[in-house]
């Protein structure tokens, strides 16, 4: 199967259905459509974090204060914050909702089928969020916009994050 991209305000319909109001991004070009849509709607709170280090501290503190986050990012940037996904989200159970950009995918490829030194990132992020524990969901197209509560579901069902890998690029 060809990944096909997901329109941004599909994306936003799901995750007003869901609560999902405050919104943590490191910006990636991947999800470029999503970060305008939800930048332009007043129903969103957006904040921008400078690492993906930092938008894990920032949705835990708000998870904290009875907030429910959503975390937006590029799937190198998980690479970039296993420690502090492992220590906040996993080891203090801190129920994270991500949505995590397949940058620079072969979307005529499975992930794990990606070669080449620039697609390991692609082959590797989903046996590296097994080992911590963290389940994810491919988002292939917009026939799997499920994906995106299954993820909320098991992050409140599970005290840990969970993800919904977001395939092709955002229209």
């Amino acid at each position: 199967m060809i990944a096909r991209g997901i329109a941004a305000i599909d994306i936003t319909a799901e995750l007003k259905k869901l609560g999902l109001e405050r919104v943590v991004t490191v910006p990636d070009t991947h999800q470029r459509s999503l970060h305008t849509e939800i930048a332009g709607d007043p129903y969103f709170s957006l904040t921008v974090a400078s690492t993906e280090d930092e938008a894990v501290g920032i949705c835990a503190g708000l998870w904290w204060g009875g907030v429910e986050p959503l975390m937006v990012i590029q799937h190198a940037g998980v690479f970039a914050s296993v420690n502090t996904l492992r220590g906040i989200g996993v080891d203090m159970a801190i129920p994270i909702t991500m949505l995590v950009g397949l940058y620079n995918r072969d979307p005529s490829l499975p992930p794990e089928a990606a070669s080449g030194s620039m697609a390991s990132t692609n082959r590797l992020l989903r046996p590296l969020l097994q080992t911590l524990g963290i389940e994810s969901d491919l988002m292939e197209g917009p026939d799997d916009i499920e994906a995106i509560a299954r993820s909320y579901r098991r992050a409140h069902e599970q005290l840990r994050p969970a993800v919904a890998l977001v395939g092709a690029e955002t229209l």
